[in-house]
């Protein structure tokens, strides 16, 4: 959208507000942790966590920041895509080499997962083959990606056909995102398939909820409070890890009612409201597009 609107592609406003979205509320998590709780880790296990190489770390790691794996991969994924697409999208054919690029993630990855499983590697190179490192997860953010290019330039296409088959593909998206519990794989090939048909599945879904916003279940999507949890998710994945399942190790103390599951839900959503909040206010005044 912003290259059909102004031409080209900013990659430094994009990293400018990846930055203000993502850096202070992982940052201020991590002091609270840090200074407040009683929680403690190694120097290096916080050297992974504010460079967002946590799931590099292996099983090496507290539980308390271990959920931020997930983020490591997501922005490493930032430091690679974001370049491919304004650099091959000015060049001839730009649109096939993308989707060229693209299939590298969704070939590599299941590889990469079925050799964890099966041990296939030297101890020594663990790291790069552990279930959470970047070569093992990087295909769920490329189905991603192959969903926006698709609706960015077949849109008419996928509205007739998603229109055509409505229920079909809403059923297909659903047994693909479930299928490795509905579906038990054996061994290699669920290790290997696992995440590749979730993330078809969820994009198939995420397509649909696009293009047909006011049809059934996707309409709900829109109501004001579920908006709201949207806005609120990434701060609410980050919070929720010093209330789940927690121990004396963070707080000093057990068996309170707000540490307990679902009670737990409730801080967690307070201090990501809080934290949003913030950071917000924080960042109203840069004057970025």
């Amino acid at each position: 959208q912003e290259r059909a609107g102004n031409g080209f592609i900013s990659l430094k406003n994009f990293y400018a507000r990846r930055a203000i979205r993502i850096l202070p509320v992982c940052y201020f998590y991590l002091l609270v942790l840090g200074v407040f709780t009683e929680f403690s880790q190694n120097s290096v296990a916080w050297l992974f966590n504010v460079t967002f190489t946590t799931n590099f770390a292996g099983p090496f790691h507290p539980f308390q920041t271990h959920h931020l794996w997930s983020l490591g991969v997501e922005e490493q994924f930032y430091l690679l895509w974001p370049c491919f697409l304004v650099y091959l999208l000015n060049r001839p054919e730009g649109l096939l080499k993308l989707l060229k690029v693209l299939l590298v993630p969704l070939m590599v990855a299941p590889v990469v997962r079925m050799m964890y499983y099966k041990h296939w590697y030297p101890d020594s190179l663990r790291w790069l083959f552990f279930y959470y490192s970047f070569f093992a997860e990087f295909d769920s953010l490329a189905y991603g990606c192959l969903a926006a290019i698709w609706f960015s330039n077949w849109r008419n296409l996928l509205d007739t056909f998603f229109k055509k088959f409505p229920y079909l593909i809403a059923s297909g998206g659903v047994v693909l995102a479930f299928a490795p519990w509905l579906f038990p794989l054996p061994g290699r090939v669920g290790a290997a398939a696992f995440n590749s048909l979730q993330a078809m599945g969820f994009s198939i879904l995420l397509l649909q909820s696009v293009l047909e916003p006011g049809r059934a279940f996707y309409r709900c999507l829109n109501w004001k409070w579920v908006s709201h949890i949207g806005v609120l998710s990434y701060s609410i994945y980050v919070w929720q890890q010093m209330f789940c399942a927690t121990d004396t190790a963070v707080f000093g103390f057990r068996n309170v009612w707000w540490l307990s599951f679902p009670l737990w839900i409730l801080p967690a959503l307070l201090a990501a409201h809080a934290d949003r909040k913030s950071t917000r206010l924080n960042s109203s005044h840069a004057n970025i597009s």
